[in-house]
């Protein structure tokens, strides 16, 4: 049963663990630092600032971990979803999420164990019969100290694969080894939420990771469908535990997100992405029948809770979905080109791809052009040969 109702108490329920984190680790002596902005200013490894340890990995590499340790509040963005708009399947996280995380001294182990236990059952409330840590033998002294801390939790012994326990950073030299935490909700399964982790510089403990997912860890503790769920935007937007619903509330997320930071779509990596994200966006609108104006007091609302200010955001998505659409009728025309011979086809291999997702918008009834069926496979065949 859950303990909230949702969606109208998702802010709420969001506050409540940032409320938790914030005390608890600063009761516990640990430092505050400001988060990475969501394009990272020193670290060339990623596109996208996503987890907490972007804006911390100067503190590893240089061995200057402050005692206790720091603690920020990460918002953070992986977009890996977008490249499973054309397969389907299941999206289990959002790409767009906030990371309540720390960064401990190698000699804060203990400190750290002290502080996330309290975090947990003390401060959020979580009975400890309800939580769990996957554990195997190589992290094995990890979860001896955190069982000190919490005697009553059990340790899930080497129940996933060796990679499940270890992590990477982008960083020569740097590793980890660690366990997940896990939470169930009435005779639900426990699932993962969170993890510790040893960070390692060739092979000596430099400091100790501890994040959550918040979204992740309001659907786990309520008992939720989905961190989709958890969600500010399920808030303004009904939330359907579908492949498709999730999509456009990923996309809806995402483009708001980098539309807000200048992030428009084009060329460049991050540009690029941008582009991608509007597309799917503009296929899943259509597949769900969401309307223009619909669209524009979503994204105003959302910015407005999730930033605290506004910039026309919604009028800026808007604009954007027009211009990709007015985009792919004049590719229509530059097709009936290619199509009749007025340029090579193999300086045009971008065209074709772009023909390839039109194709496919055409056949849901989405858009219309004017080559006919057996013009498209022609061209196609060509590009194929």
């Amino acid at each position: 049963m859950r303990s909230r109702k949702f969606p109208e108490e998702i802010s709420e329920a969001h506050q409540d663990i940032l409320d938790a984190f914030y005390g608890g680790f600063s009761v516990a002596g640990f430092l505050q630092v400001d988060p990475e902005p969501l394009i990272p200013r020193n670290d060339d490894s990623v596109i996208f600032t996503n987890a907490t340890i972007t804006s911390l990995k100067p503190l590893i590499s240089n061995r200057a971990v402050p005692v206790p340790g720091v603690f920020l509040i990460q918002p953070c963005l992986r977009v890996q979803n977008i490249a499973k708009a054309d397969q389907g399947g299941d999206l289990a996280y959002m790409s767009y999420f906030k990371m309540p995380g720390v960064l401990g001294h190698p000699d804060s182990l203990d400190a750290l164990c002290a502080a996330a236990s309290k975090f947990f059952f003390q401060r959020l409330g979580i009975d400890p019969n309800d939580f769990i840590i996957r554990a195997n033998d190589e992290c094995g002294y990890l979860a001896r100290v955190w069982q000190a801390h919490c005697p009553c939790a059990g340790i899930e012994w080497d129940s996933r694969p060796s990679r499940y326990y270890r992590w990477t950073y982008g960083m020569p030299g740097v590793d980890g080894i660690g366990f997940t935490f896990a939470i169930k909700h009435g005779q639900a399964p426990y699932e993962d939420c969170g993890n510790l982790v040893a960070m390692r510089l060739n092979g000596e403990v430099v400091g100790y990771e501890f994040g959550v997912g918040l979204e992740t860890m309001i659907a786990r503790m309520h008992g939720l469908s989905s961190p989709f769920e958890a969600a500010l935007i399920s808030a303004l937007l009904p939330f359907h535990n579908s492949f498709e619903s999730k999509m456009l509330q990923d996309c809806i997320v995402v483009a708001s997100v980098l539309l807000r930071m200048g992030i428009r779509p084009g060329t460049g990596r991050a540009r690029y992405i941008a582009k991608r994200v509007v597309a799917t966006l503009y296929d899943s609108m259509k597949r769900l029948e969401l309307g223009t104006e619909e669209l524009v007091r979503i994204v105003d609302e959302f910015e407005m809770k999730e930033f605290g200010s506004e910039t026309n955001l919604g009028d800026t998505v808007q604009k954007t979905l027009e211009a990709f659409e007015d985009a792919i009728r004049k590719r229509a025309v530059t097709f009936e080109d290619v199509a009749r011979g007025r340029f090579h086809l193999a300086t045009k291999r971008g065209l074709v791809l772009d023909l390839i997702q039109l194709q496919k918008l055409r056949d849901q009834g989405l858009v219309e052009y004017r080559l006919n069926s057996d013009t498209v496979e022609a061209i196609l065949s060509k590009y194929r040969d």
